[in-house]
């Protein structure tokens, strides 16, 4: 006998819910035959100010210099609020925390973060973006490795940058 009990729904345990932000259906279909990728740009902004973010559809994207962040997730319910496209969209804080300390304060900076220029709500998409990634981080100007917040390591760095005055 058939079970009469609905199919569960799908839920991403991985990333910070955000099912407002993808319903505005800010991303335009990327192509699973071409390199296709989005790139993040940072508005300026210092201290605590609001991160906002803009995202960089292909093919605007073709052809722009960009970093590559690296980052460890975390947990998915421990979030910052950031502002992406006018709309607000809640990244794991160890990213957002990153994004407020690459942010420059007088002009924008272009990076690639999975969680945002990976359409995360789109299975099909993200799969194909995860096994593109290697080129994505090839193509960059340079690769950020996020380690997280400094904590009581400030002479170590402080005697580093001394050294190499």
């Amino acid at each position: 006998m058939a079970s009469t009990d609905p199919e569960p729904e799908f839920i991403n345990f991985y990333t910070p819910h955000n099912d407002d932000f993808y319903a505005v259906k800010l991303y335009k279909a990327l192509s699973p035959d071409k390199d296709d990728f989005r790139l993040l740009e940072i508005l300026p902004g210092e201290g605590l100010d609001r991160i906002r973010c803009k995202l960089i559809q292909p093919p605007e994207a073709l052809g722009l210099k960009y970093e590559c962040i690296s980052y460890r997730a975390g947990d998915p319910a421990d979030i910052l609020e950031i502002e992406v496209d006018g709309h607000p969209f809640n990244a794991f804080a160890t990213l957002g925390a990153a994004l407020r300390k690459i942010r420059q304060p007088d002009g924008s900076r272009i990076i690639w973060a999975d969680q945002i220029c990976i359409n995360q709500n789109d299975v099909v998409e993200r799969g194909s973006q995860v096994s593109k990634m290697r080129i994505f981080y090839e193509k960059a100007e340079c690769v950020i490795a996020w380690l997280g917040v400094l904590k009581g390591g400030e002479n170590a760095f402080q005697t580093v940058q001394e050294l190499q005055d």
